[in-house]
């Protein structure tokens, strides 16, 4: 398998997600799957599968109050999961777009380190007006998260770490 980042550099993320759109899947399906199912997430909460790709979280969860959102991969995660998929992107979501929702928890696995340094805030404060919790699970240990959410929880498995983060705003 040849390396995402290495495509993603040589394609675009943009061209990359348009040749693979129903091929991708992730290569660490399995840590995602151990560390998102070593929490409970209450069955009423409303969940956003933010970046959703195909859908690995929501099949994970399999919570009936999920809702994926994903510019590139949305039909595919329709065809995987049997469930709506938002198309917004960064760009979209920190002018706002998600502005008539509201979720329990945002969950984002594998893209928010992707997320420009210049849409990184507003994003971040977007997603503070429409949620209570806000997990990221990454290949790294990036974005740093400082403002608007506080860290409340972390785990990792093998090089994948999971971080929780309450909402600090308090709206809800």
């Amino acid at each position: 398998m040849k390396s995402i980042r290495n495509e993603y550099s040589k394609l675009g993320i943009d061209e990359f997600y348009k040749l693979n759109e129903f091929s991708y899947e992730n290569p660490h399906y399995n840590e995602i799957k151990k560390l998102i199912t070593s929490i409970t997430i209450p069955n009423e909460y409303s969940i956003l599968d933010l970046c959703s790709g195909n859908g690995e979280i929501t099949t994970c969860l399999n919570n009936e109050n999920i809702l994926g959102c994903d510019p590139y991969l949305y039909k595919s995660y329709e065809q995987h999961t049997n469930k709506k998929c938002l198309t917004y992107d960064f760009k979209q979501i920190a002018k706002g777009s998600l502005s008539i929702y509201h979720f329990d928890v945002i969950i984002c696995s594998f893209a928010l380190h992707l997320c420009p340094n210049s849409l990184l805030n507003n994003v971040l404060y977007q997603l503070s007006l429409v949620s209570n919790y806000l997990i990221i699970i990454t290949p790294n240990k990036k974005p740093d998260i400082d403002l608007y959410w506080e860290q409340i929880y972390e785990n990792k498995f093998n090089r994948v770490t999971m971080k929780i983060y309450k909402n600090v705003l308090s709206l809800y």
